[in-house]
């Protein structure tokens, strides 16, 4: 035991400043000194109307939130010129992702050539002053230099001192509001997208693989196929030889290696690790939208890393606070990234996903207790709808419905939510034979049913749950409150169906209609062929698509909004660094 606390001390020495450090990146702070590479203004000096080269008044209060460069052109176009161009173009090249918010202005007329190539760069115009002057009291600015103020026509100016290749960008970037996507280089060839961000609808679809495996996995009884976690018998993949097979009899006498349980456990295990990565892609790629954010990721998943070999090793409290740790951090970034696109969505979903791999460890390690799968299970909604709704987010955006849809589709998926929590309950608990007859159960329309034993959440820890603990009266209490809730789903979606076909929206109520259809016959369908695992696979499978279409229809009432706020539609306020 003195070993392992000095282990833990040396850890501790060396983790506590890095977690130190990220937690004040993760609450904004910063140190007091500046980086500001040029001599402020003060006070503000007002630029006057500006004109552009059709006479037309500049629009200074646009609806995107930008940066307004002002260059003051020399009396006669000479190398300066061409110097100055090049250093425009090295500046809108240096602001990466930022660029798209960049307005540059130059008072004067550029010669051709400098033209051309300024020309190239989105926001470039040539303007002058409406009353023909040069800047009204911007003589302290010589001809040729460069200076950035705000959005408002009155902001505050600043004289770069050097024409460098960092600092502009660097001073720029300080006094912007919420940055824009990444624009195309149009110096250098586009890269080619990912192939994840090419297809945004492919995590989605993962996540539905690896949920309905899942089910397959649980109502096949392999859900211990493995006894420990995150190997299966001590091997990353599972015992197939003799030999193996005996040394992990061996060591696990209390549950022999049956082959065909353990290699669906462990590569349903290894499916979830695989949307884990993409997850992970997806979150990375939204942090660096923030400076700093996507150390703070990567931080986060090495801790995890960690409290994965502490649990093995036996250190649970470490394991514990570590993921605590690592969520507070993602938490943080999420925070951060809210009103930036692509938004703080996959950074959540990492969070999600972690907790899943700590559900998907205590099913194994507290022998399926019914409230852990039942969390695993509607992780799993969670995941699939927060992925659907980055992927509406991101993707082509369909026609919207109309707004008065919004409460009736947001209590039918509330409805449905309730009713696949029902249905895990009743897998969790082995109770779908409850009843074996429709639509009366054990040939009564109302058998002895104990609905207080039947919703037990918490009984304990070292119970093995496998096959089910309740008694006939229990189980038969959870079925009936399924089949209650079948009823209430049916009336709520055939009511929200009645109400798209009304309002035209025909194709919509059709797929609802024939997903709630499908659903409802595959559910009598269980009960009257003896819960037939493709039958079982299908019913979970199909609530996963009836899901995934009301929220669909409920992110497109909502797109309108959604698209360009983000995820709490928090703004970066002027002069805040990113």
């Amino acid at each position: 035991m003195p070993s392992r606390l000095k282990l833990l001390s040396l850890m501790a020495l060396f983790a506590l400043p890095l977690l130190a450090a990220m937690l004040l990146v993760a609450i904004g702070w910063r140190p007091s000194a500046s980086r500001a590479h040029g001599e402020l203004l003060s006070p503000a000096r007002p630029l006057g109307a500006l004109l552009d080269e059709r006479g037309a008044p500049l629009d200074w209060r646009g609806a995107e939130a930008s940066w307004h460069l002002i260059v003051l052109g020399p009396e006669r176009c000479d190398p300066r010129c061409a110097e100055t161009a090049e250093l425009l173009s090295r500046v809108w090249v240096a602001l990466h992702r930022d660029a798209r918010r960049l307005r540059i202005r130059w008072l004067g007329e550029p010669d051709r050539a400098s033209r051309e190539r300024l020309a190239r760069l989105p926001g470039f115009a040539a303007v002058r002053l409406a009353d023909g002057s040069v800047i009204a009291g911007l003589d302290l600015a010589p001809r040729g230099e460069l200076l950035t103020c705000g959005q408002r026509a009155a902001a505050t100016a600043r004289r770069s001192r050097r024409p460098s290749r960092r600092p502009l960008p660097a001073r720029l970037r300080s006094l912007g509001a919420a940055p824009r996507p990444r624009p195309p280089d149009p110096l250098k060839p586009m890269n080619s997208p990912s192939p994840i961000a090419a297809s945004p609808g492919s995590p989605c679809v993962l996540t539905f693989v690896v949920a309905s495996f899942g089910a397959y996995v649980r109502l096949s009884h392999a859900g211990l196929g493995c006894p420990d976690w995150p190997v299966c018998y001590g091997k990353i993949t599972w015992p197939q030889s003799e030999a193996q097979i005996a040394q992990a009899n061996e060591r696990f006498p209390e549950r022999p290696v049956e082959v065909g349980k353990a290699w669906r456990e462990q590569l349903h295990r290894h499916l979830a690790a695989t949307l884990g990565l993409v997850v992970l892609v997806l979150a990375v790629a939204s942090a660096k939208a923030r400076r700093g954010a996507v150390p703070m990721v990567l931080g986060a998943v090495l801790l995890v890393l960690g409290a994965i070999a502490a649990y093995v090793g036996g250190w649970h409290l470490l394991s514990g606070l570590a993921v605590a740790l690592a969520l507070l951090l993602l938490l943080a970034v999420a925070w951060r990234l809210s009103g930036l696109r692509p938004g703080p969505l996959p950074v959540v979903v990492l969070a999600v996903v972690i907790v899943q791999a700590m559900l998907g460890m205590w099913t194994v390690t507290w022998l399926l207790k019914p409230i852990v799968v039942l969390a695993h299970l509607m992780g799993g909604v969670a995941v699939f709808a927060l992925l659907l709704w980055h992927a509406l987010r991101l993707g082509d955006r369909p026609a919207a419905l109309p707004a008065a849809l919004k409460p009736w589709i947001a209590g039918g998926l509330c409805v449905l939510l309730l009713q696949i929590a029902l249905g895990g309950w009743v897998s969790a608990n082995y109770a779908a034979l409850a009843c074996s007859d429709f639509p009366t159960c054990q040939g009564r329309w109302w058998p002895e049913a104990d609905f207080r034993e039947g919703f037990v959440l918490w009984r304990g820890i070292g119970v093995d749950y496998e096959g089910g603990v309740l008694d006939a009266p229990a189980r038969t209490a959870i079925h009936l409150a399924h089949r209650i809730g079948a009823v209430l789903v049916l009336l709520v979606l055939g009511a929200l169906a009645l109400r798209l076909w009304g309002g035209g929206l025909r194709r919509e109520a059709a797929i609802l209609l024939l997903l709630l259809a499908a659903q409802i016959a595959l559910g009598i369908a269980n009960v009257l062929a003896g819960l037939p695992l493709p039958v079982a696979v299908a019913h979970h499978a199909g609530a996963f698509l009836l899901a995934g279409w009301l929220l669909w229809m409920r992110l497109r009432v909502a797109s309108d909004t959604a698209a360009g706020a983000g995820v709490g539609g928090r703004q970066a306020a002027p002069g805040r660094a990113p």
